[in-house]
């Protein structure tokens, strides 16, 4: 287990008796400027962090100019899931990723492309023809679980909650997966212990 140095993500891998599973939940930032970030929101986090780094490797001027932490997020996303995949691991990506899938950019590597690149489908749409937005304010499906290496026929089911249920407090939907361990993690689940019947005497 571990996580992004820039705390944009955390993993776990679960070591399956002939492949592992590497299991990622992140948050990406919505898109904002300077002007209207928060001063203690992720994204102006990133987006100083990015400034920092620019610093120490004496980078030139127009660089300071084109800082897109949601684009950086992404690109670094893609590395870490690529490094994965090159070890032989399969992929379960859970996230808000403010981003649906349709989404593209001329010059932004989008979520969308980099789930094509890494070869990633998305779960939610597994026993569904089509999703409901994400978020109480938007459009779109934000929130995503997109699976790698692991064939459809082990997800048992998955979907979207209404509002209000399981995250009461929470403008987003949530959204869930449930998958065969053996086909889907490569490990089989313990049977449930059986109960030892007891007879309660009263005086």
């Amino acid at each position: 287990s571990g996580k992004d140095k820039k705390g944009r993500w955390v993993w776990a891998t679960i070591t399956g008796s002939k492949e592992n599973t590497t299991i990622i939940t992140c948050y990406r930032p919505c898109e904002d400027t300077v002007d209207t970030a928060g001063e203690s929101s992720q994204w102006m986090q990133l987006y100083n962090r990015q400034l920092q780094e620019l610093d120490a490797s004496n980078a030139a001027a127009d660089e300071y100019n084109n800082v897109d932490t949601r684009d950086i997020m992404n690109r670094d996303l893609d590395g870490f899931i690529a490094g994965e995949q090159d070890k032989g691991h399969r992929i379960i990506l859970l996230g808000d990723m403010n981003q649906d899938l349709s989404s593209r950019q001329r010059t932004k590597l989008t979520f969308g492309e980099l789930c094509k690149r890494r070869k990633l489908y998305s779960a939610l749409y597994a026993h569904e023809e089509s999703l409901r937005p994400s978020h109480k304010r938007r459009k779109r499906v934000i929130d995503h679980i997109v699976l790698g290496s692991i064939h459809a026929d082990a997800i048992i089911q998955s979907g979207q909650l209404p509002h209000g249920v399981g995250f009461a407090n929470s403008d987003h939907r949530g959204v869930y997966l449930d998958l065969d361990s053996r086909p889907g993690l490569d490990v089989a689940a313990e049977d449930l212990a059986t109960g030892r019947t007891r007879k309660l005497v009263s005086k």
